[in-house]
């Protein structure tokens, strides 16, 4: 996912989303979940945007 629709996810600070995209790629979500600034609300909504 591209920086830009990452930052425009409900609760995904620029930031965080910059942090997402820096640390790429990811091999579990425990590793995401490590991420400064990611809560598994913010995850969750990471993954509601992909299935929309």
């Amino acid at each position: 996912m591209k920086l830009e629709r990452l930052a425009k996810i409900k609760g995904t600070p620029l930031a965080v989303a910059e942090r997402l995209v820096a640390q790429r790629p990811f091999h579990s979500i425990k590793a995401i979940l490590s991420v400064k600034g990611v809560e598994p609300k913010t995850l969750h909504n990471i993954f509601d945007a992909l299935n929309n």
